[in-house]
C-alpha cells in the first residue's frame, strides 16, 4: 500500500504531565507525549499513519465488523456491546440505546483514555475479573481513583475478550489494564445513572481500526 504525505492545518497540540486518572479540563485532539515514559512518542522514535478513503479499507480473515449507528446524537457513534468473556466464563452486558433496547449501547470514543460502564454492568464485569485472578487486589487507597489494583510481579491477567454484535475481538493485558509504578490496575470505571458505556482508545491500542 502507497503512503502519501497529507498536508493540513488548524490542529490543536498540547503538552502535559497528567499523574491522575484524567483531568476535568482535557480538550486535546491528540498528545504528543514528550515525556521520558514508555507513553512518550518522541523517546519512542516510531511513527504511525492514518489512511483516508480507499486506502483506509481493511481486509482479511481475521477482520471483524460491527454496525455503527448515530441514533442518539448526529455528531456521536454507537455500537453494540453484547457482552465480555473473561478466560472462557460469558459476562453479559446490558444497556439501553436509543430505543430502549439493548442495542447501540456503546459510545465509541477514540478521545477517552479508559473504558466507561454502566454501574449495575460494571460491578458485575470487575467482580468476574478478580474471581479469575489468584491474588488479593490492594486496598483502593493504595492507587487513588482505580477501582482494582494489583502488585504486578504477582499479576497474572486473565484472557477478555470483547463480545461485539458481528465478531469477538480478543485482547491483550494492556487493552484492559494500565500499567504504572509497579502496580497494575484495570482500565474499566463505573459510569453512574447512564444507560450506555464508552469505549476507549486504551481498548483500541495496537489495533488497526476502520472507521466507516
Amino acid at each position: 500500500m502507497e503512503r502519501r504525505a497529507c498536508r493540513t492545518t488548524q490542529i490543536i497540540f498540547r503538552v502535559e504531565d497528567n499523574d491522575g486518572v484524567s483531568s476535568s479540563i482535557e480538550s486535546s485532539v491528540i498528545g504528543l507525549g514528550l515525556g521520558l515514559g514508555q507513553e512518550s512518542l518522541t523517546s519512542q522514535n516510531k511513527s504511525g499513519f492514518i489512511n483516508f478513503g480507499e486506502n483506509a479499507v481493511i481486509l482479511g480473515i481475521r477482520v471483524v465488523t460491527t454496525p455503527m449507528s448515530m441514533k442518539w446524537i448526529s455528531s456521536l457513534y454507537f455500537i453494540t456491546l453484547n457482552g465480555f468473556t473473561i478466560d472462557g466464563e460469558r459476562v453479559n452486558f446490558i444497556g439501553y440505546g436509543a430505543y430502549g433496547k439493548n442495542e447501540d449501547n456503546m459510545l465509541i470514543d477514540s478521545g477517552a483514555h479508559f473504558t466507561y460502564l454502566p454501574s449495575d454492568n460494571y460491578e458485575n464485569f470487575e467482580n468476574t475479573v478478580k474471581k479469575h485472578i489468584s491474588v488479593e487486589p490492594l486496598k483502593h487507597s493504595v492507587v487513588p481513583g482505580y477501582n482494582l489494583c494489583y502488585r504486578s510481579p504477582n499479576f497474572s491477567p486473565p484472557i477478555i475478550t470483547t463480545n461485539f454484535d458481528g465478531g469477538d475481538v480478543k485482547r491483550k493485558s494492556y487493552n484492559t489494564f494500565i500499567y504504572k509504578n509497579r502496580v497494575t490496575c484495570l482500565a474499566f470505571f463505573p459510569w453512574h445513572e447512564s444507560p450506555i458505556g464508552i469505549y476507549d482508545n486504551t481498548a483500541q491500542t495496537n489495533f488497526l481500526v476502520e472507521y466507516d
